[in-house]
């Protein structure tokens, strides 16, 4: 007898407990494959917005004004400012800058934080331009992107300070 009562507790009780839960999930949809989280939508790494439907590098995208400060390996330097101008890749974790340090060779950029990227290491097809790796952030007061890189142009090593600043 005793058994019966215990199993006729667990019964009633897996069947009153569920219905007492809410369900914080039941109206949230989340977009390009995110999950609902109790009310809130966790995105996948590419993605953010309440109901992951921004595209992560979307915040960098259009032209931008760059100022640098370039020192060679003799930590010789030289400023220089120009247009830069982001555009989107296909993923959502990475996006191109066109014209950085005035070349006209596109360099990939990648996702490191909900604020940051990482310059990606690459070379391209004639050796001359090389970039060895960098950072950005974006700061959200300013709306500034600010970090540095370094690369090698025909087998000299610079690095550089930059800064940018959305073009209207």
């Amino acid at each position: 007898m005793p058994r019966f009562i215990v199993y006729a507790c667990l019964l009633f009780w897996s069947l009153l407990y569920p219905s007492c839960v809410k369900d914080n999930c039941g109206d949230v949809v989340c977009d390009n494959d995110g999950l609902c989280v109790d009310g809130y939508c966790a995105c996948l790494t590419g993605y953010e917005g309440a109901q992951c439907e921004t595209r992560w590098h979307e915040k960098f995208a259009g032209a931008w004004y760059n100022e640098e400060l370039i020192a060679d390996s003799a930590n010789e330097t030289v400023s220089r400012s120009y247009r830069l101008v982001i555009r989107a890749e296909d993923s959502a974790g990475i996006f191109f800058a066109d014209s950085l340090a005035g070349f006209a060779v596109p360099v990939i950029c990648e996702i490191s934080g909900r604020y940051r990227f990482n310059f990606r290491v690459q070379s391209y097809h004639d050796s001359s331009f090389y970039i060895e790796g960098g950072q950005g952030l974006l700061d959200t007061l300013t709306g500034q992107v600010t970090g540095g890189y370094t690369y090698r142009l025909h087998n000299q090593r610079y690095s550089s300070e930059m800064k940018w600043t959305r073009m209207p």
